[in-house]
Protein backbone atom coordinates (compact mmCIF):
# COMPACT_ATOMS: atom_id res chain seq x y z
CA UNK A 1 0.00 0.00 0.00
CA UNK A 2 1.37 3.47 -0.99
CA UNK A 3 1.18 6.38 1.08
CA UNK A 4 -1.38 7.91 -0.42
CA UNK A 5 -3.73 4.71 0.11
CA UNK A 6 -2.34 4.36 3.90
CA UNK A 7 -4.00 8.31 4.49
CA UNK A 8 -6.94 8.18 2.71
CA UNK A 9 -7.83 4.26 4.53
CA UNK A 10 -6.41 6.29 8.42
CA UNK A 11 -8.63 9.55 7.67
CA UNK A 12 -5.90 12.00 7.56
CA UNK A 13 -5.32 14.93 5.49
CA UNK A 14 -3.79 13.40 1.24
CA UNK A 15 -0.29 14.15 1.50
CA UNK A 16 0.58 17.52 -0.33
CA UNK A 17 0.88 17.85 -3.86
CA UNK A 18 4.72 18.50 -3.65
CA UNK A 19 5.76 15.43 -1.84
CA UNK A 20 6.70 12.46 -3.25
CA UNK A 21 4.25 9.76 -1.63
CA UNK A 22 7.08 7.11 -1.95
CA UNK A 23 9.52 8.77 -0.36
CA UNK A 24 11.45 8.08 2.93
CA UNK A 25 9.43 11.48 4.27
CA UNK A 26 6.13 10.74 3.14
CA UNK A 27 5.98 7.21 4.80
CA UNK A 28 7.36 8.37 8.01
CA UNK A 29 4.82 11.07 8.30
CA UNK A 30 2.29 8.25 7.30
CA UNK A 31 3.89 6.11 10.30
CA UNK A 32 3.78 8.84 12.65
CA UNK A 33 0.42 9.96 12.07
CA UNK A 34 -0.92 6.87 12.26
CA UNK A 35 0.81 5.90 15.12
CA UNK A 36 -0.43 9.15 16.99
CA UNK A 37 -3.77 8.42 15.80
CA UNK A 38 -3.61 4.98 17.11
CA UNK A 39 -2.36 6.59 20.18
CA UNK A 40 -5.49 8.89 20.93
CA UNK A 41 -7.74 6.71 20.62
CA UNK A 42 -6.59 4.34 23.58
CA UNK A 43 -8.81 5.14 26.35
CA UNK A 44 -7.47 5.54 29.73
CA UNK A 45 -10.19 3.79 31.01
CA UNK A 46 -13.69 2.57 30.32
CA UNK A 47 -16.01 5.32 32.17
CA UNK A 48 -13.68 8.64 32.25
CA UNK A 49 -12.37 10.37 29.20
CA UNK A 50 -8.97 11.30 28.88
CA UNK A 51 -9.64 14.98 30.34
CA UNK A 52 -11.38 13.58 32.92
CA UNK A 53 -8.69 10.47 33.56
CA UNK A 54 -5.86 13.16 33.57
CA UNK A 55 -7.57 15.64 36.25
CA UNK A 56 -7.65 12.86 38.77
CA UNK A 57 -4.42 11.57 37.47
CA UNK A 58 -3.02 15.42 38.73
CA UNK A 59 -5.09 15.30 42.25
CA UNK A 60 -3.85 12.02 42.99
CA UNK A 61 -0.08 13.35 42.27
CA UNK A 62 -0.37 16.87 43.50
CA UNK A 63 -2.04 15.23 46.94
CA UNK A 64 0.81 12.35 47.06
CA UNK A 65 3.17 15.01 46.67
CA UNK A 66 2.50 17.64 49.36
CA UNK A 67 1.34 14.46 51.88
CA UNK A 68 -2.26 16.07 52.45
CA UNK A 69 -5.86 14.42 52.65
CA UNK A 70 -7.08 17.17 49.98
CA UNK A 71 -5.99 19.70 47.81
CA UNK A 72 -8.06 23.20 47.15
CA UNK A 73 -10.07 23.72 43.84
CA UNK A 74 -8.32 26.85 43.82
CA UNK A 75 -5.21 25.60 44.03
CA UNK A 76 -6.07 22.93 41.90
CA UNK A 77 -7.15 25.64 39.39
CA UNK A 78 -3.71 27.59 39.86
CA UNK A 79 -1.58 24.16 39.23
CA UNK A 80 -3.65 23.32 35.78
CA UNK A 81 -3.50 27.11 34.56
CA UNK A 82 -7.41 27.12 34.29
CA UNK A 83 -10.27 29.03 35.63
CA UNK A 84 -11.88 27.92 39.04
CA UNK A 85 -15.44 27.60 38.01
CA UNK A 86 -14.10 25.63 34.54
CA UNK A 87 -12.39 22.94 36.78
CA UNK A 88 -15.17 22.52 38.97
CA UNK A 89 -17.17 21.91 36.23
CA UNK A 90 -14.87 18.93 35.67
CA UNK A 91 -14.44 17.93 38.82
CA UNK A 92 -18.38 17.97 39.54
CA UNK A 93 -18.31 14.82 36.81
CA UNK A 94 -15.40 13.23 38.80
CA UNK A 95 -17.79 13.51 42.35
CA UNK A 96 -21.00 12.68 40.51
CA UNK A 97 -19.11 9.55 39.42
CA UNK A 98 -17.99 8.73 42.85
CA UNK A 99 -14.31 8.83 42.52
CA UNK A 100 -13.79 12.27 44.46
CA UNK A 101 -15.38 14.21 47.41
CA UNK A 102 -14.89 17.68 48.83
CA UNK A 103 -15.17 18.86 52.59
CA UNK A 104 -15.27 22.30 53.67
CA UNK A 105 -12.11 24.63 55.07
CA UNK A 106 -13.60 24.60 59.13
CA UNK A 107 -12.14 27.85 59.18
CA UNK A 108 -13.15 29.53 55.52
CA UNK A 109 -16.13 27.46 54.27
CA UNK A 110 -15.64 29.32 50.97
CA UNK A 111 -12.64 26.97 50.13
CA UNK A 112 -13.49 23.49 49.21
CA UNK A 113 -10.95 20.79 49.49
CA UNK A 114 -10.93 17.93 47.29
CA UNK A 115 -9.87 14.64 47.88
CA UNK A 116 -10.28 11.09 45.64
CA UNK A 117 -12.36 8.13 47.13
CA UNK A 118 -11.28 4.39 47.46
CA UNK A 119 -13.54 3.99 44.11
CA UNK A 120 -11.06 6.66 42.38
CA UNK A 121 -8.27 5.26 43.83
CA UNK A 122 -8.85 1.90 42.19
CA UNK A 123 -9.47 3.46 38.71
CA UNK A 124 -6.14 5.16 38.81
CA UNK A 125 -4.70 1.21 40.00
CA UNK A 126 -6.71 -0.38 37.34
CA UNK A 127 -5.89 2.25 34.72
CA UNK A 128 -2.05 1.61 35.29
CA UNK A 129 -2.24 -1.94 35.76
CA UNK A 130 -3.98 -1.84 32.24
CA UNK A 131 -1.34 0.30 30.67
CA UNK A 132 1.40 -1.94 32.22
CA UNK A 133 -0.39 -5.35 30.99
CA UNK A 134 -0.65 -3.10 27.13
CA UNK A 135 2.92 -2.89 27.19
CA UNK A 136 3.78 -6.23 28.17
CA UNK A 137 2.06 -7.41 25.39
CA UNK A 138 3.33 -5.15 22.88
CA UNK A 139 6.92 -6.20 24.24
CA UNK A 140 5.89 -10.11 23.85
CA UNK A 141 4.25 -9.21 20.14
CA UNK A 142 6.94 -7.42 18.95
CA UNK A 143 10.05 -8.78 20.91
CA UNK A 144 12.60 -7.72 23.75
CA UNK A 145 14.83 -6.93 20.49
CA UNK A 146 12.90 -4.68 18.52
CA UNK A 147 11.22 -2.81 21.74
CA UNK A 148 14.88 -2.17 22.25
CA UNK A 149 15.64 -1.12 18.89
CA UNK A 150 12.71 1.43 18.86
CA UNK A 151 13.52 2.38 21.97
CA UNK A 152 16.96 3.51 20.30
CA UNK A 153 15.56 4.74 17.49
CA UNK A 154 12.50 6.48 19.11
CA UNK A 155 15.29 8.51 21.37
CA UNK A 156 17.29 9.45 18.12
CA UNK A 157 13.95 10.51 16.30
CA UNK A 158 13.39 13.05 19.44
CA UNK A 159 16.37 14.10 19.80
CA UNK A 160 16.59 14.71 16.18
CA UNK A 161 13.75 16.31 15.85
CA UNK A 162 14.67 19.16 18.99
CA UNK A 163 17.82 19.64 17.06
CA UNK A 164 16.08 20.40 14.03
CA UNK A 165 13.91 22.72 15.60
CA UNK A 166 16.16 24.57 17.60
CA UNK A 167 17.62 25.26 14.76
CA UNK A 168 14.33 27.18 13.36
CA UNK A 169 13.81 28.92 16.16
CA UNK A 170 14.96 32.80 15.77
Amino acid sequence: MDCEEHYSLHGMPPIPPDFDSNSLSAQLLVEINTLRAAWIRLKPHVDLNKSQFSLLLTLHFMILHQNLPGISVGELARKLGQATPSITQKLNVLFDKGYIERSQNEKDRRITYISITQSGSQILKDSHDQFKEMLENLTEKMGEKNIKELIILLKQLTSTVKEISNEREP
